[in-house]
Parts: C-alpha cells; sequence; structure tokens
C-alpha cells in the first residue's frame, strides 16, 4: 500500500511542470526566428518573458502573414527585422536586391506594421574553396566588404544589421582604405552581430575583444551573439548546459563590460527547448 502511494505520489512529481527559469535583464535582448511553420504564440510568450525587445524574422514572402506576425510581436513591445542570409549573394547580389525592393514595398503598404530594418546573415567564408588560397579567401572577403558598403549606400533610410563571426581580422582593401574586415563592416552597417559562439562570459568576452575594443572607440553598439546547438564541440554552444547556466553567464557579461552591447541568441526554438537547469 504504502509503495503503492509513493509510486503514485512520485508520478504526480514528474507531471506538475518545473518552475520557469527566465532571463531578466535591462540589455537590449534579440534572438533569430529562422522557420514559419511554428506555434507562434508560443515562442513569442517565451520571448516575451525572456526579455527579448527584438526578433529577427525570416521573411521572403511578405504577404498577410507577414503583417500579421509584426502586429503581435510589436504587441508584446518586441521590434522586428526582417533577416535573410546567402553566401551566394557575395558573387551575384541580384535576389539580395530583389529582396530589398520588395521589403520597401511592403513597408509602404504596411504603415501600421513596419519592420524596424534588416538583419543579413550573409557568410562568405561558407564557399567550399573559400580556404583553397590565401587570395580565393581574400576574393571573397573583398567581395563580401563591398557588397555591404553597396547596399548600405544605396539604401541609405534603412537600417542594416550584419552578423559577423569574431574572426573577420583580415586587412580588406575598401574605398582605398586598408583595415582589418570588422572594422569595415563596424564603420558602415547600423550595428554589428558577433558571432561570439562560446559557453562561458569570459570567452565570449575574449573571442570578440577586438570587435568589442573597436566598437567602443567609435562609440557603436556592438551585439554579442551565443548558440543553443552546435555540432562543433561543447565550448562553441550551450547545447551541454542549461537555460539556468547560460543565463548566470550572460548576467557576467554585464557585470564585466563597460561599454554598450546588446545580446543575441540563436535562436528561438532551440533556445525553447534548452533544458531548464
Amino acid at each position: 500500500m504504502i509503495g503503492a502511494i509513493v509510486s503514485v505520489f512520485l508520478l504526480v512529481l514528474m507531471l506538475v511542470p518545473g518552475k520557469d527559469v527566465l532571463y531578466k535583464t535591462n540589455q537590449t535582448v534579440g534572438t533569430w526566428w529562422w522557420h514559419q511553420n511554428v506555434d507562434e504564440d508560443k515562442y513569442l510568450d517565451f520571448a516575451k518573458k525572456n526579455s527579448v525587445t527584438e526578433i529577427y524574422y525570416y521573411n521572403t514572402a511578405f504577404n498577410e502573414k507577414t503583417a500579421n506576425f509584426v502586429q503581435k510581436a510589436n504587441k508584446k513591445g518586441i521590434k522586428v527585422y526582417v533577416l535573410w542570409g546567402d553566401k551566394d549573394w557575395v558573387v551575384d547580389s541580384t535576389p539580395l536586391k530583389n529582396h530589398i525592393q520588395n521589403y520597401k514595398e511592403y513597408q509602404i503598404n504596411n504603415p501600421d506594421y513596419k519592420f524596424e530594418g534588416i538583419h543579413l546573415d550573409i557568410e562568405p567564408h561558407q564557399f567550399e574553396d573559400f580556404d583553397e588560397t590565401p587570395q580565393k579567401r581574400k576574393e571573397y572577403l573583398t567581395a563580401f566588404a563591398n557588397l555591404v558598403y553597396e547596399i548600405v549606400d544605396e539604401n541609405p533610410d534603412i537600417k542594416f544589421d550584419f552578423d559577423i563571426p569574431a574572426w573577420f581580422n583580415d586587412d580588406i582593401l575598401l574605398n582605398g582604405e586598408t583595415k582589418p574586415l570588422y572594422q569595415h563592416i563596424t564603420n558602415i552597417a547600423n550595428r554589428v552581430f558577433v558571432m561570439s559562439y562560446r559557453d562561458t562570459a569570459k570567452s565570449i568576452i575574449n573571442f570578440a575583444k577586438d570587435e568589442l575594443n573597436y566598437a567602443k572607440t567609435i562609440n557603436k553598439k556592438i551585439f554579442l551573439c551565443v548558440e543553443m546547438n552546435s555540432s562543433e564541440g561543447d565550448k562553441v554552444s550551450f547545447k551541454e548546459e542549461s537555460k539556468k547556466y547560460m543565463y548566470r553567464e550572460l548576467k557576467k557579461l554585464e557585470q564585466e563590460l563597460d561599454q554598450d552591447f546588446g545580446v543575441s541568441i540563436h535562436h528561438i526554438e532551440t533556445w525553447y527547448k534548452l533544458k531548464k537547469r
């Protein structure tokens, strides 16, 4: 009898959901939203509870669903940036420019549900022959720098944010000036998001130290980005840890950095599914 009672008690404990582990901060917090066939209300509620202030929402359709999503997020006090990314735009920017034109038309036609800007995740290092030779590497990085400059220069009324890895230190010639690529991009972009994919505050800061220091010298806000799921090893993402552990490390960033920065989490679905403790 006692054994049966104990079994029922343990079963009840298993069924009762544990207390939420929430990320509470006054920092700017963003997250990538790559998929549209998900439960929007569930993830938006999760984002709101965890201090998210902006979402990078992948979208190329610009239809009624787009406007509905922006409206839902805005009602929760969350800004929405449209998200795109394709390495091939480095060699052919026509599709990207078509997206930008569609974006402009959407903004005009939906004055009450506008995007805040455009968030671009263009990664030239994804080309298979990127590191084939030093010259090939420089060609791709230079093409990327030129693309960034071109689209920003052609669209001065649009806020463009760019994701960059934490190793864009190659010296690149752009507009008659040679400097590390991350400095060119930081100068040109509205904001820069450094993929500082590490799983401790100390290692995140160390990985992005060049970008942090440079952003501070020009008084520009920078974002430190963390990964929830990676096959590149334990130290790269929080996959092996937990929400509680990650939030503790993110709070340490606030204590250790004396400059304006934001935090971005990749991405909403894997973040939601990360174990609590």
